[in-house]
């Protein structure tokens, strides 16, 4: 899968449901929503997404901050759009392989969905750590958003922030 569908698949959600938050998107796909239950134990991730039958489930760690629920709802959403039919818990067991690569697709869909292509713009910093303190993201996903930026895109952004002496950076 590449980063044009990814990002457009994003454009498209934005589009026809602005606004929406993942968990809201989730629950408008019919996906079912839950917790994990505490008996389970402790060696759990901070979410999954499975299918059984026609049903899709998204369950995630009830411990988790508001921002790291939204987080992962994006990061399980991810899933849901772009890996509907495969059991990531299964993958990782028999193709550690295939297990990263959904991983990293699900991480770019979470930096194309939280962050928009001018929050460097709106921030006006290239500091990326800046940038997730404000987001309130890990900076891994500011990272892959600067990665995931059209090249013309980053280099007009590291020329305006290089001539500028309000840039600030730390």
């Amino acid at each position: 899968m590449n980063l044009k569908y990814i990002k457009e698949k994003v454009r498209i959600l934005k589009k026809y449901y602005p606004g929406y938050s993942a968990l809201e998107l989730l629950h408008q796909f019919k996906v079912v929503t839950s917790c994990f239950d505490d008996i389970l134990g402790t060696d759990l991730p901070e979410g999954c997404y499975f299918k059984i039958g026609n049903t899709k489930y998204v369950l995630i760690d009830p411990n988790l901050s508001d921002e790291d629920k939204k987080r992962v709802y994006t990061h399980e959403l991810g899933h849901v759009l772009l890996h509907p039919d495969i059991n990531t818990l299964e993958v990782e067991k028999y193709d550690p392989i295939l297990y990263e690569k959904l991983e990293k697709e699900a991480d770019t869909f979470v930096a194309e969905f939280l962050l928009d292509d001018d929050v460097f713009m709106k921030y006006f910093t290239g500091c990326n750590y800046k940038i997730a303190n404000h987001e309130k993201i890990p900076v891994r996903y500011v990272n892959i958003k600067v990665n995931n930026l059209d090249k013309s895109v980053k280099k007009h952004y590291e020329q305006l922030f290089a001539t500028n002496s309000h840039y600030v950076s730390y």
